[in-house]
């Protein structure tokens, strides 16, 4: 074995998809996390490019607190346990959960609550477990809702990225104007992101131009057309989170993630299927259309779903061992976020969503357990 191999006490229980017997991975734990960190670095960097100097400062506050809360803990439990959990590359690990808390931020969030979630990450959710092994919520989820409910004011207080026009700005997020509206009882025509333009929402030459020669030269020989707002929304030109606007980078990431086999298509398909087949169904009721009119583009576009979809359902610090246990997660997982988008208090929901099949995976893992030798060990022989 490698010497990245970590020494195990008896009767530790690592999380893993496939039953033994195991092969040996020569990649190490480190490689993995700084290869999942670097593949979000593009997202964040373009979060930078469009609100400026606040939202890298915001980063790397959120980075750097992670790695002192983390050191000062290891050093902590170092002292009194004599010993400490070596298990996936803790500096790596820190400083992921960190990266993800900063791009979840709105641009001008206050950095006390970003250090104030960072503490809660590794201090809360991470250690008070045991560490990595012990992982059973996922810290920089637990953090953002503890911050988001301590502070609401300041969490949802956005910034208008500085590739839009200067006339009708506004800085709410597309979700949340799109949940006024269904608040109101407004009926909206012709495809959300038409209504965001009705109601004053900027658009970027880009979009113009893109949207135009995408409707003439491709589409629009087949009779249909790609309404105005959503390459604005693909590439990232609107209000939100740092790091979730850019959905183009996100996936550019995500398939470098799944070139190196960091993630599987088990949790982020499920997913997709289940929010993108929900939405179709009934997502267009809260604004007047009737069954099976949602705009599904529309959703996957805004928010968090993507970035969730990718980089925080498939850590397997808190995701289910087996592959049919990772697709009932999955489905679990799109199901929910579409239920708490209509009936939370919040716009967004794929972070309450997450928790909840968070808390429900060790049921999902005693109901789906692995194969071994042959013989099914779960509830269902």
């Amino acid at each position: 074995m490698s010497d990245s191999t970590p020494r195990l006490e008896p009767g530790v229980v690592v999380p893993t998809r496939h039953a033994p017997p195991q092969f040996h991975e020569r990649t190490s734990s480190s490689e993995l996390l700084a290869t999942a960190f670097f593949c979000l670095l593009p997202a964040a960097a373009w979060g930078t490019m469009l609100f400026g100097l606040r939202a890298a400062l915001v980063l790397a506050t959120a980075v750097v607190s992670s790695l002192v809360a983390e050191s000062i803990i290891v050093r902590l439990f170092r002292a009194r346990f004599h010993r400490v959990e070596v298990g996936s590359a803790p500096g790596w690990h820190a400083a992921f959960v960190g990266l993800v808390i900063g791009m979840m931020m709105p641009p001008a969030v206050p950095l006390g609550i970003v250090i104030v979630a960072t503490l809660v990450a590794i201090g809360v959710a991470k250690w008070t477990f045991g560490g990595i092994s012990g992982i059973w919520l996922h810290p920089a989820l637990t953090a953002w809702v503890f911050v988001t409910y301590s502070w609401p004011d300041a969490m949802t207080r956005w910034t208008v990225p500085a590739t839009l026009p200067p006339d009708g700005l506004t800085s709410a997020t597309a979700l949340g104007l799109l949940r006024a509206a269904a608040e109101r009882g407004e009926v909206v025509i012709g495809g959300l992101s038409g209504y965001l333009g009705r109601i004053g929402v900027p658009r970027t030459v880009l979009d113009t131009t893109v949207t135009g020669w995408f409707n003439e030269v491709l589409v629009g020989r087949f009779g249909a057309a790609l309404p105005a707002g959503y390459v604005d929304l693909f590439l990232g030109n609107h209000p939100g989170a740092i790091g979730e606007t850019s959905i183009a980078l996100l996936l550019a990431g995500s398939v470098v993630l799944f070139g190196r086999r960091i993630i599987t298509w088990e949790i982020p398909t499920a997913f997709f299927l289940s929010f993108a087949s929900l939405t179709w169904v009934f997502g267009g009721l809260p604004y007047g259309g009737g069954f099976f009119s949602g705009d599904v583009l529309f959703h996957l576009l805004t928010g968090s779903v993507v970035f969730a979809m990718f980089f925080i359902a498939t850590d397997t610090s808190c995701a289910p061992r087996t592959a049919i246990g990772q697709i009932v997660f999955g489905l679990g997982a799109g199901a929910l976020t579409v239920l708490f988008r209509r009936y939370s208090g919040g716009a967004e929901g794929v972070a309450g969503a997450l928790l909840v099949m968070n808390v429900l995976t060790p049921a999902i893992n005693q109901l789906f357990r692995p194969r071994r030798y042959g013989w099914s060990l779960g509830a269902f022989r």
